[in-house]
């Protein structure tokens, strides 16, 4: 791994006790007393020791790091060092820490590292903004062994993490949703089971339960026939962020990615497939589905959008959604009924969600704590 930098300096106790040890050999060299002399050279000799242990004890030290491939603004991210030793001499309270961020982190610590030692640590990141975090040095610290001198070495390693929106919790719009799926009449889909109202028969095929089977039917017909029932189907939701209404400002848009990343992960919670369309960003067109790759595919066109870039709608082909879903920063804009015209939706089916409309509460607890396994 190529060195970027190596730096030795005092701490702030070290001044002191150089400050401490000169007043001591001023004194010595006053009063001529064979007792302060030995006292002085061990004075000296413990800072010479500190100096050279803890200069040399980072020599032979190679670290590796592995950070999640994602992660949720404003949620802690856990990040692990790998430190293996290859010296002679010990170290102890060895720090961990990335360098160039300026974001609120926690480093990791190693106690104590033996010869030819290896040990594991995390450090915490916190990410205060969305999208493509670069991670470009490591910085390796320690005090070892009096705390009077303190070795610092840089390391190049190179890493990215995708920053996903912050999440909240949006029962209320939710609930909005639904309340207009409602309205409009439940959609049903026909199929075996027992849940649901009683659709109809059908002759038996290989898979079907056996407890679906119809006996009396069979034994009239002479074929086994089995019962259908339907159940509802959830509304499939396309969501339209809009960030170009009233020309708003970046803490408005910012806020409104925010509630369209909160409802894309509220909808697959609830079993809602749901779309995406960006108005005034670049972005490609998500058709309503339900699975935990498409809600990160989602998540990630929201992280890497930049407000303001591009902005002309494009037509999917086969967007049949249920209902649509405004998520703007200064409410329904004048252009949005061409936008819902270009892809053949009903105006009535538009539910307004505006971050005036839907403020978000910054108390209120997130509802995801891990997208992926590697971001826990």
């Amino acid at each position: 791994m190529p060195q970027v930098s190596y730096r030795w300096s005092l701490t702030p106790a070290g001044w002191s006790y150089i400050a401490a040890t000169v007043m001591v050999t001023t004194s010595t060299m006053l009063s001529q007393a064979n007792l302060l002399f030995f006292l002085t050279g061990l004075l000296w000799g413990a800072l010479l020791i500190d100096a050279a242990w803890s200069a040399l004890g980072l020599w032979g030290l190679t670290v590796r790091r592995w950070e999640p491939s994602r992660a949720i603004q404003g949620e802690h991210t856990p990040i692990r060092y790998v430190i293996t030793r290859g010296g002679l001499l010990p170290m102890g309270v060895v720090v961990v820490r990335e360098g160039g961020v300026s974001m609120p982190q926690e480093a990791g610590c190693v106690m104590f590292l033996g010869r030819r030692a290896r040990a594991t640590t995390e450090g915490v990141l916190d990410p205060d903004r969305r999208g493509l975090l670069r991670l470009a040095t490591i910085c390796v610290r320690s005090s070892f062994p009096f705390g009077l001198t303190r070795a610092e070495r840089r390391f190049a390693r190179v890493g990215e993490i995708l920053v996903y929106p912050r999440v909240y919790r949006v029962d209320k719009p939710l609930r909005a949703t639904s309340g207009l799926w409602r309205e409009g009449g439940k959609a049903e889909l026909r199929g075996v089971g027992s849940g649901g109202d009683f659709a109809g028969l059908r002759e038996y095929r290989p898979g079907d339960a056996v407890r679906t089977i119809d006996w009396k039917r069979t034994a009239k017909t002479g074929k086994l026939m089995v019962r259908e029932h339907t159940r509802p189907v959830p509304p499939r939701v396309m969501l339209a962020l809009d960030v170009v209404s009233g020309s708003p400002n970046e803490e408005e848009c910012e806020r409104a990615i925010m509630l369209a990343a909160s409802m894309v992960c509220a909808a697959y919670d609830h079993g809602m497939p749901m779309g995406l369309v960006l108005v005034g960003a670049e972005g490609r067109v998500h058709r309503p589905h339900l699975s935990v790759p498409h809600r990160d595919q989602i998540l990630d066109t929201l992280a890497r959008m930049e407000p303001g870039v591009g902005g002309e709608a494009r037509r999917a082909q086969q967007l049949r959604p249920s209902i649509w879903l405004l998520a703007s920063a200064q409410g329904v804009a004048p252009h949005v009924p061409d936008l819902l015209a270009l892809y053949g939706a009903d105006a009535s089916r538009l539910l307004d969600m505006s971050v005036s409309a839907m403020p978000l509460d910054p108390r209120e607890a997130s509802v995801i704590r891990e997208l992926h396994g590697d971001a826990a």
